[in-house]
């Protein structure tokens, strides 16, 4: 669930989005309850327009098309089409700063936050140095629209 709510005190006239995967229903709500459960992924500006939001295409572009935003607007990940909710992502990792090579590792995440919980649950001492969105070939026997977030990915030829 994605989430407009208002900034701190330092940030006048702003608002943060924030998200959270497994929120639903009355959002708000949870928020106020547990606040440090949300990771900021946004801003929207004084005027209510869209700074920046890490999230799906369809999630960006649900709120663009609301500007004005206002605090209190909420988009629901799963109310958008499963092959616009996951996407496929590349992290690279690193067991620390001096370590150059890393690994690199492919999942299907819904946002890059997702994408790093999930690495971090695979190698858990491990730093995510890197994080970008990759297309990724399915096999002929699984369907794009799958939940599988654990679905085998390969990297793109050519």
């Amino acid at each position: 669930m994605y989430l407009i709510v208002p900034a701190f005190s330092d940030m006048a006239n702003q608002c943060r989005i924030v998200f959270k995967p497994d929120a639903s229903g009355a959002a708000l709500k949870q928020y106020r309850q547990n606040p440090e459960q949300w990771t900021e992924v946004g801003r929207m500006n004084a005027k209510g327009v869209l700074v920046y939001l890490d999230a799906p295409k369809a999630v960006v572009q649900g709120f663009k098309q609301t500007e004005p935003l206002m605090a209190g607007l909420e988009i629901d990940e799963n109310d958008l089409p499963a092959d616009e909710r996951n996407n496929s992502y590349c992290l690279r990792l690193v067991e620390s700063e001096n370590d150059p090579i890393g690994v690199t590792f492919l999942c299907r995440a819904q946002n890059p936050l997702h994408a790093k919980q999930l690495a971090n649950e695979f190698l858990p001492n491990a730093e995510v140095a890197a994080c970008e969105v990759i297309e990724a070939e399915l096999g002929d026997d699984q369907d794009p629209g799958e939940d599988d977030e654990q679905a085998p990915l390969q990297r793109p030829k050519g």
